[in-house]
Formats: C-alpha cells, structure tokens, sequence
C-alpha cells in the first residue's frame, strides 16, 4: 500500500520535472493558463455588472445618481463682452 503512494508521487513529480525541463511545455501551459484566468477575470466582471445594472433599472437609481453627478460637475460660467 504504501509503495504503491511513493509510486504514485514519483510519477506525479516526474510528470512536473518533465513539464520544468521541456521550456515549450512550461510556455505553454503558463500561457493557457493566462488566458484562462483572464477569461474568467473578464466573465465575472460581465456578470457583476450585469447584475449591477439590472438592479439599477429596477430600483430607478438612475435619476438619483445622474442629479448626484451634475451636482458634481461645475456649470461653466461664460462672461460674453461684446468689444463693439
């Protein structure tokens, strides 16, 4: 039983030490990696606003927060002198 494990673990470390020593391998497998994991970065920013924006339009936020912002923004002040 127990040699069985080593052989086990042996074999999972010569798999990991054969992925480290081929360099086209390691690329590969960070670069899918990557591109995963900004996937599925970018699928949950999609469901998160999506679900953002929906409860936005049923609780009608949308007014309150477009007067909030045009409260923030300056109205500019325009002095027209005429030089006639």
């Amino acid at each position: 039983m127990i040699e069985e494990e080593i052989l086990a673990e042996l074999k999972k470390i010569n798999q990991k030490l054969d992925i480290l020593t081929h360099p086209f391998k390691y690329a590969r497998q960070n670069f899918l990696g990557g591109v995963f994991r900004s996937l599925g970065s970018l699928f949950g920013t999609v469901v998160i606003a999506a679900i953002l924006i929906y409860l936005f339009s049923q609780l009608n936020l949308g007014e309150v927060l477009n007067n909030y912002i045009k409260n923030l923004i300056p109205k500019p002040q325009v002095n027209f002198t005429s030089p006639f």
